[in-house]
């Protein structure tokens, strides 16, 4: 076997897995028009049999003509042919190979001489072409062209025929296309191309002028990428391309025929944006239907039910199954009367439409409510074809509206009426009684001690409490009043109906006289008592609201009298009640007006007579009510929660003044400034310090402040927290008023306390009172036990001044050695050094600014 350059060999493996060599005349003498054939061991097997025939052709100079290849062997069978050839007959691979070539021929087309005449032929000029028929695996005959040439091998002698075709029914096809498009391309409307093998556009009619304006391309010029890799698709398949592309607002379809003998390809263009347009709103209404929260139910006009959806089975429990071909009566609950039906499809007939509330049956058997939505069908004629009724289940909301009802109306805790539920109550008997030219009244009851029972026995304790007591007091009124919880632990009642006032007393010593039974809670039995307040209709106001206020001013004099008592309102409380609302829009007024001050009491060291401190007091000079107490205006900012603003107020202007005398060199002194509950309980107690202290840029360890035992006691784990963290600021903090409340070594060793501040109380009778004395010595040896500093307020006298130094009293405060005193005079106590020096007006002072620079 000779050896052959790759530009005149190819191989092909043959069934034994030899290798069939084409190649042209020895040494690659190209020459000599027929190639050589030989056979060579497997070893020598190139990768693909279709990589093979490929080269043949290639050799042949047939590619762009030819479509497949087949050998015939010198004993009339198929050596070896090509993938497109078996195709093109409905073969599977290798099927055809070793056959008879006569199976390829119509049975009169073929005789036992057509090889002999071929090869005959074939010697005499290398080759030959004609068309003729072959058949096809399924026995329909195809036309086809075909071009045969000799191989033979070394010595040569013929070895086989190989024969190169090209199908003519598919290029016939092609050619009536291109004639067809040849005729009328530009009376076509839509889009129609001629494109090169490169994808450059050769011919395009007047209906592709719109897409040739989106592309920017015009003849000669290639077309864009994502139309290029189709049409090249087409060409290395050799067949028709079909797809879809968005080309601004519309939606094309195109059809790439590549003309295999041409070389290029017509691509066929249509607008199918209304199909697609069409088809995706048929999907979303398929999806609609299908997808919808509400049930859907389709009749015809019978009516029979048509189809439903999958939500109508999910509401009604029936599969489609169970539904399909019935009447919709099948639904109906038996709560509407047959008149309600004949209205509804009246109306519908008549109208197009109807909707409202329905209730229905379930498959189950529960009924329920639902809100239902019907409109007729009709035709081109205007005939009514269909029903389509659109319902959802109302069961949740109206679940939803009992709650909310239920919630708006009524207290959680107790089931009792609320305040609104009250105050609705309240209207209607109060015309009742107008035109009954009766009395109504209203009880306004406070439980006593509440607090106690919540901070000592728990929250739990306290809502168990809260119910027994709305039990109590159901069992205490008839049937035709009402009660009701107005807020914590208020109550109010509305007695209705009667005559005299007197029959008012008797239903409230009957509520009174309830509370002798003691109340079981958490195990543990308690005593409770109420405070009441009584206003009558008409008597002491004829509006609703008005009744209501005047008998919680009643109630509020009542408890300034004592508990378990109650009281009638009367004009005076309502003058009061006044009063306190004035004073309460004015201190709020009062900040912004500049109408507080402060004033500062001077605290004195026992054992050098020496100023070290002064407590920080408010004053409030009202420009219309004149200067007020703190012992009246402080507990109403407590109680309407002004003491925020008032006490962030004296906190920042004591640290301003503490700033404004370090800066004129006066000796240092700490400052006391009292924390109410509300700040202390307040989310950013120290965020709010640590601001003022920062802005005022006051020491923070000259800043103290003061607590009462009260505050410590309520929440104490999360009072340590915080007391901790105002700690690492640098403050000091004392506990004000210190014995009068829950003290305990306990609380002492838990909290970071520095001071203890003895009450006023024990110093005044002081140190005549033995009892007052002892309790004061104690205190004062607790507190040096513990390493507390320990300070008596509301020192008056010397012998208190001196019973306190003996005792071991660290510092006193009160009125021996000054009262509270204005900002300017502060200078010249300190100055003075020993507070018992009488004030020398004559001394010179520094200047004091009355701001910060």
């Amino acid at each position: 076997m000779q050896v052959f350059n790759e530009q005149s060999l190819t191989r092909q493996l043959v069934p034994d897995r030899r290798i069939l060599t084409l190649y042209s005349a020895g040494g690659g003498n190209h020459g000599n028009k027929n190639p050589r054939v030989g056979v060579s061991p497997a070893s020598h097997s190139l990768e693909t049999s279709e990589y093979s025939f490929y080269y043949s052709i290639k050799i042949m100079g047939e590619e762009s003509n030819y479509e497949s290849l087949l050998v015939i062997g010198a004993d009339g069978t198929l050596q070896a042919c090509s993938s497109s050839f078996e195709q093109l007959l409905g073969y599977d691979k290798g099927e055809l190979i070793g056959n008879p070539v006569s199976q390829l021929y119509p049975d009169e087309s073929f005789s036992h001489d057509t090889l002999p005449k071929l090869a005959q032929e074939l010697y005499g000029s290398g080759s030959t072409e004609g068309k003729t028929f072959i058949q096809h695996k399924e026995g329909m005959n195809v036309p086809i062209h075909f071009k045969a040439s000799l191989l033979k091998d070394d010595q040569d002698k013929v070895s086989a025929i190989v024969v190169f075709i090209r199908d003519l029914q598919g290029q016939r096809k092609q050619e009536l296309d291109l004639e067809s498009l040849a005729r009328f391309p530009d009376e076509n409307p839509s889009p129609v191309l001629r494109v090169s093998r490169d994808c450059r556009l050769l011919y395009a009619n007047r209906g592709s002028q719109r897409l040739l304006k989106i592309w920017k391309v015009k003849t000669g010029l290639k077309l864009p990428a994502s139309l290029c890799s189709r049409i090249e698709t087409a060409f290395t398949s050799r067949r028709a391309e079909e797809f879809e592309l968005k080309l601004g607002q519309r939606i094309y379809a195109f059809n790439v025929q590549p003309i295999g003998t041409m070389n290029y390809a017509n691509v066929y263009g249509r607008d199918i944006t209304e199909r697609k347009l069409a088809q995706d709103k048929l999907l979303l209404d398929a999806q609609v239907f299908q997808n919808a929260s509400e049930g859907i139910m389709i009749t015809d006009k019978r009516p029979r039910i048509v189809d439903v959806n999958d939500a109508f089975c999910t509401i009604t429990g029936y599969s489609r199954a169970e539904v399909v071909g019935k009447n919709p009566s099948i639904l109906q609950s038996g709560k509407h009367e047959a008149a309600f039906y004949q209205d509804l499809w009246r109306t519908l007939i008549q109208t197009g439409s109807w909707q409202g509330e329905v209730w229905d049956r379930r498959n189950n058997g529960e009924v329920y409510p639902k809100w239902v939505s019907m409109s007729s069908v009709k035709n081109t004629a205007g005939q009514i074809t269909h029903f389509i009724g659109i319902f959802s289940d109302l069961t949740t909301k109206k679940q939803t509206e009992e709650y909310v009802y239920y919630v708006s109306h009524f207290d959680s805790l107790t089931g009792l009426a609320n305040r609104h539920a009250f105050m609705d109550r309240l209207a209607q008997s109060l015309i009742q009684a107008r035109r009954m030219q009766s009395l109504a009244a209203i009880l306004f009851l406070d439980l006593d001690g509440f607090k106690l029972i919540n901070d000592s026995l728990g929250h739990r304790a306290g809502d168990q409490l809260l119910r027994l007591v709305a039990e109590r007091l159901k069992g205490c009124i008839r049937d035709s009043d009402n009660i009701a919880r107005m807020g914590s632990d208020e109550f109010a009642i509305l007695l209705g109906n009667f005559s005299k006032v007197d029959d008012v007393g008797g239903i409230v010593e009957k509520i009174l006289h309830s509370y002798a039974e003691p109340f079981l809670l958490e195990n543990q039995e308690v005593f409770v008592t109420s405070t009441i307040g009584i206003s009558v209709f008409p008597l002491d106001a004829d509006e609703p609201e008005i009744l209501l206020v005047n008998a919680n001013a009643a109630m509020n004099q009542a408890k300034e009298q004592g508990k378990n008592i109650y009281q009638f309102y009367s004009k005076e409380m309502n003058e009061r009640t006044l009063h306190r609302l004035v004073m309460t829009t004015q201190l709020r007024r009062s900040i912004d007006a500049q109408e507080l001050m402060l004033h500062f009491q001077p605290q004195v060291d026992l054992q050098t007579d020496k100023i070290v401190g002064v407590e920080a007091l408010v004053r409030w000079n009202s420009a219309e009510m004149g200067l007020i107490s703190p012992g009246e205006f402080i507990p109403l900012a407590e109680e309407t929660g002004l003491i925020d603003l008032v006490g962030e107020w004296v906190l920042s202007r004591a640290c301003e003044q503490g700033r404004l005398w370090q800066q004129e060199g006066l000796p240092p002194v700490k400052i006391c400034v009292n924390l109410s509950v509300r700040q202390l309980q307040g989310h950013d107690i120290v965020s709010t310090i640590t601001r003022i202290v920062s802005e005022s840029r006051f020491d923070a360890t000259l800043l103290e402040l003061e607590l009462t035992e009260s505050m410590l006691a309520d929440r104490a784990d999360q009072m340590i927290d915080k007391l901790h963290k105002l700690k690492s600021l640098g403050v000091t903090l004392a506990i004000d008023d210190f014995g009068t409340g829950y003290s305990s070594m306990s609380y002492l060793k838990k909290f970071p306390i520095d001071r203890l501040k003895i009450d006023r109380s024990f110093i005044k009778d002081l140190p005549g009172n033995v009892s007052d004395a002892e309790i004061t010595t104690a205190i004062v040896a607790m507190g040096n036990s513990l390493g507390l500093n320990v300070i008596a307020e509301g020192v008056e006298t010397q012998e208190q001044y001196d019973f306190l130094k003996e005792k071991g009293c660290h510092q006193v405060q009160g009125y021996l050695c000054s009262p509270p005193v204005p900002p300017e005079d502060i200078p010249r106590l300190l100055i003075n050094l020993d507070w018992r020096q009488p004030i020398d007006p004559t001394v010179d002072l520094p200047v004091i600014r009355d701001s910060l620079d």
